[in-house]
């Protein structure tokens, strides 16, 4: 369950967004190394939240002979930040690919920062061809 007030949040609430919703939940789903019922995505807007972001998550599994264990966590977080990070990023190795004067889709960054790249990679190995492409080139 993912609620929040920001703009992110009321357009994925129109169904025409569904294929966004879709994309976010594949992304998710396919970095687990294990099947898993996954839903990603908001899942109402809330306009008092204004720019903040609630997101609950349900785990499911088993422990100490097979009995059942269930965790609920929320977490909370302004929205407008959550991608600084990897847009600094992005922006960064562009000005890379400019100067190694690079043109199309330079898929280490597609890999590393987007939710359905052109050539998708496990987490790790996304990560590792990011920096190889910002540290080498490659």
């Amino acid at each position: 369950l993912d609620v929040g007030g920001g703009t992110e949040s009321l357009e994925t609430l129109e169904r025409a967004r569904e294929v966004k919703r879709a994309i976010k939940t594949q992304s998710v789903a396919s970095s687990l190394p294990y099947h898993a019922d996954v839903v990603a995505g908001s899942t109402d807007y809330v306009d008092f939240l204004g720019n903040k972001r609630d997101s609950y998550f349900w785990l499911r599994g088993v422990y100490f002979c097979g009995a059942p264990l269930q965790i609920d966590m929320k977490f909370s977080t302004v929205d407008a930040p959550n991608a600084g990070s990897v847009l600094f990023d992005v922006v960064r190795a562009m000005k890379l690919a400019l100067e190694r004067k690079l043109s199309g889709a330079v898929l280490p960054v597609c890999a590393y920062a987007f939710k359905r790249p052109p050539q998708a990679y496990p987490l790790e190995a996304a990560d590792a061809k990011f920096i190889e492409f910002v540290e080498k080139g490659v």
